[in-house]
């Protein structure tokens, strides 16, 4: 019977701790190339990857050969507003019709990534 609790709590706690170590990630598809940091990217749906010691990284799901993923620079804070869905923020650059990603609010959740301009 000690035996079963121990194994018992065992499993607990590696359930939880896994939970913990897991990365929060979202889908989001842009209609036009758009800029991102320094990394231009082509329209087409890219996975957000937020992992729990803040760093960021974009996945471009466009191309079925390569999944690696683009490690970007971002800025990953918390919302005192939860939102309902993903959203992407972008501003137009006034040298050409280039976008430039600024933030992307991750839906279900109070995580803003931003990204600063290089």
């Amino acid at each position: 019977m000690r035996m079963m609790k121990s194994l018992l709590l065992a499993g607990v706690l590696c359930l939880s701790g896994s939970s913990l170590l897991s990365a929060m990630s979202r889908t989001f598809t842009i209609s036009e190339a758009a800029m991102c940091g320094n990394v231009k990217l082509a329209p087409g749906t890219y996975r957000l990857i937020v992992d729990r010691n803040g760093k960021a990284e974009i996945v471009d799901r466009n191309h079925f050969t390569d999944h690696r993923p683009t490690m970007i620079s971002g800025n990953v804070t918390k919302s005192g507003e939860k939102f309902t869905e993903t959203r992407v923020k972008s501003e137009n650059e006034g040298n050409g019709n280039v976008a430039r990603l600024t933030e992307i609010d991750l839906g279900n959740s109070h995580t803003v990534v931003t990204f600063p301009q290089q």
